[in-house]
């Protein structure tokens, strides 16, 4: 339906200006246009940020379905998959297809000075290290591993076992756990078969909700894997994927400049999730970033095969609507690429 997009910054070290060019072929193109038309009653126009300001707001009134504006938003896993259905649903699986949110591809080098797992819910900490390890064993070479997560509490969803992270838990043989970095933990041992972490570095017992923090590592057969539990940089929230990459970089990975850097992630997240690493670590470090989502093709997903719906991609269009929105700023203000 659509042609397929550049997913904006996937070159090595893009300049500011190419940076710039990138988000504005996506931000204007077909897929995405379509879109705006079809759920909206306008166009977006002016200039490049008064374009992103009005996507902000309309997908804010229309595709927020985490209703995070909300004294208490929504998991990602909580959103109510039927809120677009339909020749609805056809064309925002097609436009996210184009947009770079639904097919994987692979890893542009062969060697990493970092590599990084990102958190999520139970199936990422599960599927992301499990794929991370196969890149390992078929040529890919990483100097680093970490795993990047936070203090999310797990959710339930007694309404939809599928969506239920604690029953997530026992469908993949998982000890229960109460945070997200628990089952990362547990994702990180399986796949690299690895002992217990061990702790270097921990927030005091006073610390609360987004305050709290954890650094452990564990080894095996040569190979250290760290395990990074970050702090929310604002009170009164958790710690999210900005957060993660920020303290990671700044207090832990002891990341240069120049560094090379691969995140795996969920198709589905890439467009978004990369935008911020461009933020957090292309823009003051200099590295050049490398995002790749699940190719499920290489890892196994039949105990519990998820399946993103119309009203998902649509959410993780905005998402990344959201984290150009901000680069283009930090780009007009002068921060440039190096």
């Amino acid at each position: 339906m659509f042609e397929p997009c550049v997913v904006p910054g996937q070159g090595e070290n893009p300049a500011a200006d190419v940076l710039l060019a990138e988000i504005t072929s996506w931000v204007r193109s077909e897929p995405l246009r379509a879109l705006v038309r079809h759920f909206g009653d306008g166009s977006p126009s002016g200039d490049l940020p008064d374009e992103l300001d009005y996507l902000d707001e309309f997908t804010a009134s229309a595709w927020n379905f985490r209703k995070t504006d909300a004294a208490d938003p929504l998991e990602r896993n909580q959103i109510n998959p039927d809120a677009i259905s339909g020749a609805d649903e056809e064309l925002a699986i097609a436009a996210a297809d184009a947009l770079g949110l639904v097919r994987p591809r692979p890893p542009k080098y062969q060697h990493y000075d970092h590599l990084v797992v990102l958190g999520g819910l139970v199936r990422a900490n599960v599927w992301r290290p499990a794929y991370a390890a196969h890149l390992l064993r078929n040529g890919v070479i990483a100097d680093h591993i970490a795993g990047i997560t936070g203090y999310r509490d797990l959710t339930e969803n007694k309404d939809h076992p599928e969506r239920d992270e604690y029953e997530l838990l026992k469908v993949f043989g998982l000890p229960r756990r109460a945070y997200e970095w628990q089952v990362m933990e547990d994702g990180l041992r399986r796949a690299f078969n690895l002992p217990e972490f061990r702790v270097e570095l921990e927030s005091g017992p006073d610390a609360e909700g987004g305050a709290r923090f954890r650094v452990a590592r564990a080894e095996s057969a040569g190979r250290s894997v760290s395990l990074v539990v970050a702090p929310a940089y604002e009170p009164g929230r958790r710690a999210n994927t900005a957060d993660g990459y920020r303290y990671w970089a700044e207090e832990i990975g002891q990341v240069k400049p120049g560094d090379r850097v691969l995140a795996v992630t969920t198709c589905i997240y890439v467009p978004y999730q990369h935008a911020v690493a461009l933020q957090l670590l292309g823009l003051p470090f200099g590295c050049s970033i490398d995002t790749v989502g699940i190719d499920f093709g290489e890892v196994d997903d039949t105990l519990s095969p998820q399946q993103f719906r119309g009203a998902h991609y649509l959410l993780e269009v905005r998402s990344a609507l959201r984290a150009y929105r901000q680069l283009v700023r930090m780009l007009q203000d002068g921060a440039g690429l190096r």
